[in-house]
């Protein structure tokens, strides 16, 4: 099930980053000649793909491979050789730089954008996150010699309300080596102990 999950969780941010270009390449104007989710390699001339549509200009695939996906930009056929080619009205390199600019960087807005929308959805729906409470307290370190005991819970680090355990690892971690006073409850009594944050060499 995990690997299913990855699988769904690549796709859907690749999906919504060729929807950009998508979305971006139809207001500029520029055809679209493929819209893919997945890759669809022709393999002994049989072309891999689970299912494929035209509309309009653009036909939409799944492809076979899931990993990855892609939007092809409609284009005029190539010239001969000795002919000179001439952009025509509609291919993508016939708009001018600020619209293809706008193109290129479309599917990495879109995931800025899917990104702070999926993040608040999220929250709002409820996130896990590891309770600031002592599990273990190697002998020796500076926890142990500040009299920290498992069960304690950390309630406050200098003062500031801690609510979950990273954020004692952050602090710990970019706190530097400098004292520090926890705040912690202990069978409903709160202490506060201070302790300095040592570098494990």
């Amino acid at each position: 099930m995990s690997v299913i999950f990855g699988i769904l969780g690549i796709s859907v941010l690749v999906f919504v980053h060729e929807l950009g270009h998508f979305l971006a390449a139809k207001w500029a104007g520029a055809g679209v000649k493929t819209f893919a989710l997945g890759f669809d390699p022709t393999v002994a001339g049989v072309r891999l793909k689970l299912v494929s549509w035209k509309w309009g200009e653009t036909e939409y695939v799944i492809g076979l491979i899931p990993f990855g996906g892609y939007v092809r930009p409609a284009e005029s056929e190539e010239s001969k050789p000795g002919e000179e080619k001439k952009a025509q009205s509609g291919e993508f390199s016939s708009q001018p730089p600020g619209k293809r600019a706008v193109i290129f960087a479309a599917g990495a807005i879109m995931n800025l954008i899917f990104g702070f929308a999926a993040f608040a959805v999220a929250f709002n729906l409820g996130v896990s996150f590891q309770s600031p409470e002592v599990g273990n307290v190697e002998p020796g370190s500076p926890a142990w010699y500040a009299g920290i005991v498992p069960g304690d819970k950390l309630t406050a680090i200098d003062g500031k309300r801690v609510h979950a355990f990273v954020d004692v690892a952050v602090t710990a971690a970019l706190g530097g080596q400098t004292e520090h006073v926890l705040t912690i409850t202990r069978n409903g009594d709160t202490k506060e102990v201070a302790l300095t944050p040592r570098v494990d060499p």
